[in-house]
This record gives structure tokens, C-alpha cells and sequence, in this order.
């Protein structure tokens, strides 16, 4: 748990990051914008928000994936235990 909350922290430093670099290129090369903190802090955030809900979705297929494993081995598992109840 704490290591996935340290993850997202940084995805989300990350995400401003890129965000802040990317807002002075639009700037510098297509359209201005302002450079306002805000500018950076809304930008940075939309961007964090979509990077840590793609996260939380990347673990739950982790999650799910896992639990399917489990289930097949523990079938699996159960099903020898059963074969071998049944020979003796």
C-alpha cells in the first residue's frame, strides 16, 4: 500500500513536470499562453489525474490476473487431490 502511494506521488511529480515543459513548447512554438503558475498547476493536474486513474487501472488487470491464476491452480490443485482420494 505505501509503496503504491509512493509510485503515484512521483507519477504525479512526474506528470507536472512534463506538463510544465510541455506548456512552455506550446508557448514558445505554436500559441501563446501565459505563463502563470496556475496555467502550469492546471495543466499538471489534468495530466496527473489521467496518469494515476491509468495506474489504478493497470493494477486492477494486475489484480485480476493474479486472482485468475490462483483460481486455475487452485482448481487444478483440488482437482489431483480429488484423483488421488479416489485411487485409494
Amino acid at each position: 500500500m505505501r509503496n503504491n502511494l509512493l509510485i503515484k506521488i512521483l507519477l504525479v511529480i512526474v506528470a507536472e513536470a512534463v506538463a510544465f515543459v510541455t506548456t512552455k513548447l506550446v508557448s514558445n512554438y505554436i500559441v501563446h499562453i501565459p505563463h502563470t503558475t496556475a496555467t502550469y498547476i492546471i495543466s499538471g493536474g489534468i495530466l496527473a489525474y489521467f496518469v494515476v486513474v491509468q495506474y489504478d487501472k493497470y493494477l486492477d488487470r494486475k489484480k485480476k490476473r493474479i486472482q485468475k491464476e490462483i483460481k486455475i491452480l487452485t482448481d487444478v490443485t483440488l482437482q489431483k487431490y480429488n484423483v488421488k482420494e479416489e485411487n485409494s
